[in-house]
């Protein structure tokens, strides 16, 4: 039996399959069965051909993407790849809105978890297609008007809210060249972080955490909400860029931080440091509260649930670069420094309000006329 046969067959069976190998199954084929009836709409013969031929062409590559074989053979791996990759495209599409519309019975649209379980779910390492497989199959399936649309614009638009980025993700030139959706994910975090090439960044020291940062003197301000790994210190001030913790958030840190650890071509872990820096800074409840009443941390979860998720977020973690070591040195010197901390114990047990302050005022006067007083005695 051909491919064309079995995907035929699994269409026309959809509704009368008695019980799938997985939830999913039946709702990827009736994307794919729209998908195609959308093709055949618009004159579009043998499209359907035209994908396994698209997809056979990418096969050898594609397998190579994977530790083991998928599927089985050549033809369910190839099968695989356009049931899956063209659900993410249709879903991508139907989630814009723009130009194919959402069907009334859609469950995806028509309950209210699915979305939030399917952005999990396509984030997920193991759940991954090559970049490659779906570039071509959007491609091969555009809509009428969809020519100055791109699958990362599509991409984006699906994942902005899950992104741990506060504000609308805007697509970015970059240079890095995109694995899969986690990949692509991860290469929009970080397409405007910049760090030294060539540069020392073993061996670091933690820095204190949030509160402690507070009492040595260090203030913690709100940074630009363009670019969420940009921490910046200078003058003893701290700049974070607010990070909004949903979640799915345990969920897409364990899965970058995945990719960094297992994947050769990954020799910078930039989210695994970032991670790590945000572990310093959230030691307990306290910190998670601080962080949020200056809107660093945008969250939806309690307090205590983000100091224990980031606490048990390195397990069986390795790294060898933080490529925060700069920034953690300049803020442990700053909290070595006395008059800094100085100033802050001044202000919390002498200046904390305003009968505090007149009290001062009213001491340092009488301090003065005392003196004065005293020098007019001596010089008559």
């Amino acid at each position: 039996m051909t491919l064309v046969t079995c995907l035929v067959q699994s269409q026309s069976a959809l509704f009368t399959m008695a019980k799938s190998t997985s939830e999913m199954e039946p709702l990827k084929f009736w994307y794919l069965n729209q998908l195609l009836h959308r093709q055949k709409t618009l004159g579009r013969d043998g499209t359907l051909g035209q994908l396994i031929n698209a997809i056979g062409v990418l096969m050898v590559d594609a397998q190579d993407c994977y530790q083991g074989p998928i599927g089985g053979s050549d033809e369910l791996f190839i099968e695989i790849m356009i049931v899956d990759g063209c659900f993410i495209i249709e879903l991508f599409r139907k989630f814009d809105g723009k130009l194919v519309q959402r069907d009334d019975t859609d469950p995806v649209f028509n309950l209210s978890f699915m979305i939030t379980h399917l952005t999990g779910d396509l984030l997920l390492l193991e759940n991954q297609l090559p970049w490659s497989v779906l570039e071509i199959l959007f491609l091969l399936t555009m809509v009428p008007g969809e020519e100055t649309t791109s699958l990362s614009g599509l991409a984006l638009q699906f994942f902005g809210s899950m992104m741990l980025l506060s504000k609308k993700p805007v697509a970015q030139s970059s240079t890095l060249k995109n694995m899969h959706l986690l990949g692509f994910i991860r290469n929009t975090l970080i397409s405007q972080f910049k760090f030294e090439e060539g540069a020392d960044y073993s061996e670091w020291d933690p820095i204190p955490c949030a509160t402690s940062l507070v009492d040595a003197g260090v203030k913690l301000r709100l940074g630009n909400a363009d670019n969420i790994l940009n921490v910046k210190f200078d003058n003893g001030i701290l700049e974070i860029p607010p990070v909004l913790i949903q979640e799915n958030a345990e969920s897409l840190f364990r899965n970058l931080i995945a990719l960094e650890q297992c994947d050769k071509i990954f020799t910078d872990q930039i989210i695994t440091s970032y991670a790590i820096l945000l572990d310093y800074l959230i030691n307990t409840s306290k910190d998670v509260d601080f962080l949020h009443r200056k809107e660093i941390l945008q969250n939806v979860l309690g307090a205590q649930d983000i100091a224990s998720f980031f606490h048990k977020l390195f397990n069986d973690t390795f790294i060898w670069n933080f490529y925060y070591k700069g920034l953690s040195q300049q803020v442990n010197a700053y909290c070595r420094r006395r008059w800094p901390r100085w100033k802050v114990s001044l202000k919390r047990n002498y200046l904390n309000t305003p009968w505090a302050i007149l009290s001062i005022v009213a001491a340092v006067v009488l301090l003065i006329l005392t003196f004065l007083q005293t020098l007019y005695t001596i010089v008559n």
